[in-house]
């Protein structure tokens, strides 16, 4: 592979073979996981890339480069070699982190809350597989019994949370210092815009938990403090 000039990234090769995404954008999930395992490789791809050196043992370097793959080449390149692309890389993994969150929350249960971090995996499917392999947990019968909550609201707080952790999480990671402040701007401006969305949608997605039938139903909560509003 010729875009590793040097044996001490030689070895770390097959990170770089092995990663095989194909992203549609009509899909956010498609995008999110492709840029999870991404991220892990920059310090390598940065390291080691070499534009001249991949045009070198390849066939372009024999003519046979088209305006399309030359087009695609100057993009990755671009990529690889931009601070910029790997802060936004990482603003897009924040938010997912977040979205995440709030869907693992959703499946846990209001009584093992010890078991939530353990909750790992882009699908319903691979965290119940993850908790069986890793912990040999059996999941919580009352798993997913989220009504009472979700009528008293506890998911808006939930996920204010996880947004707001996130904010402060990107605005001291390291790869944020890097960027000049004209492109520090940008980024934190579109991770604001991004964060006032997933909110807005969530809120939307979720209002009729206040509205009746649905709000009487956290008259059932555990906390006496919780039932009190929900029967005004």
């Amino acid at each position: 592979m010729s875009l590793f000039l040097s044996g001490q990234t030689e070895h770390c090769q097959q990170e770089v073979m092995a990663f095989s995404h194909s992203v549609y954008e009509g899909r956010w999930a498609s995008i999110l996981a492709a840029i999870e395992s991404l991220l892990p490789l920059r310090p390598l791809l940065q390291q080691a890339w070499s534009k001249a050196a991949f045009l070198a043992g390849s066939d372009v370097e024999r003519g046979d480069r088209d305006e399309k793959s030359s087009l695609k080449l100057d993009i990755a390149s671009d990529a690889i070699e931009s601070q910029k692309f790997w802060a936004f890389c990482t603003c897009l993994d924040f938010l997912s982190e977040c979205i995440l969150g709030l869907m693992h929350w959703a499946e846990a249960c209001p009584c093992c809350r010890r078991l939530e971090r353990n909750f790992f995996g882009s699908t319903r499917a691979r965290r119940v597989a993850f908790l069986h392999s890793h912990f040999n947990i059996q999941r919580c019968p009352m798993s997913t019994r989220r009504a009472a909550e979700m009528a008293a609201g506890a998911y808006k707080l939930f996920l204010r949370k996880l947004l707001q952790v996130a904010n402060g999480s990107l605005r001291m990671h390291p790869l944020l210092q890097l960027l000049t402040e004209a492109d520090k701007a940008v980024i934190l401006e579109n991770f604001a815009r991004a964060r006032r969305l997933v909110l807005q949608t969530c809120l939307f997605k979720f209002s009729f938990w206040s509205n009746l039938p649905w709000v009487l139903i956290g008259l059932s909560h555990h906390s006496l403090e919780v039932q009190a509003p929900a029967g005004q």
